[in-house]
């Protein structure tokens, strides 16, 4: 046999031109691959960021609501405290009102207490009571005293209410005998004893 060798193809080496474009294509996308590799990695990045803020926002919220939990019935709570006290307090307006009605009804049925009705004529002649002069007893008569039977009727209360309200009069009521004075004029005039 003969050791001669056979005939070989003698090896071409691949020459590529620039005209060769799967070459540059391929290049191209693997730098593209690339990018958009770097791209997803930023972007993973910047989701898990974003998902470990709203982890951490949703945990704020629920430690609040954890911590407002209490207050819908400490409203509760308060809101029937409050009911309670408008009750009692509408309660009480209404009894005071009650007072009043039965006070007032009482005030004007009695002849010696009550104001002079509208269609009762004139009023008496205070200065008639020693010590009332001009000056007295027009401040009587402002301060809604013009009849002998509302001085007749006053009590100790108003005696020292209508001496503190006749400043440089003190204990002139008292001293000149007012109440006495004013029933002994009511009861000559009107017949009526107080």
């Amino acid at each position: 046999m003969n050791t001669t060798k056979s005939a070989e193809v003698p090896h071409v080496p691949v020459v590529l031109s620039a005209s060769d474009r799967p070459v540059t294509e391929v290049s191209e996308l693997k730098d593209e691959i690339q990018r958009l590799t770097a791209r997803m990695a930023e972007m993973e990045t910047n989701s898990r960021r974003e998902l470990a803020d709203r982890d951490s926002k949703m945990n704020g919220l629920l430690i609040k609501l954890v911590e407002l939990e209490p207050y819908p019935a400490k409203y509760r709570e308060l809101e029937t405290k409050f009911r309670v006290t408008l009750a009692e307090r509408d309660a009480r307006i209404l009894e005071l009102e009650k007072r009043f009605a039965a006070f007032e009804s009482q005030t004007l049925d009695d002849p010696a207490t009550r104001r002079p009705r509208a269609s009762e004529p004139g009023r008496d002649d205070l200065k008639a009571i020693r010590g009332i002069g001009d000056q007295l007893e027009s401040l009587l008569n402002t301060l809604g005293i013009r009849w002998y039977r509302q001085i007749a009727g006053w009590t100790p209360e108003d005696v020292s209410f209508y001496s503190s309200k006749l400043d440089h009069f003190p204990g002139r009521i008292d001293r000149e005998h007012w109440v006495a004075r004013a029933r002994e004029l009511h009861e000559r005039k009107y017949g009526e004893k107080l």
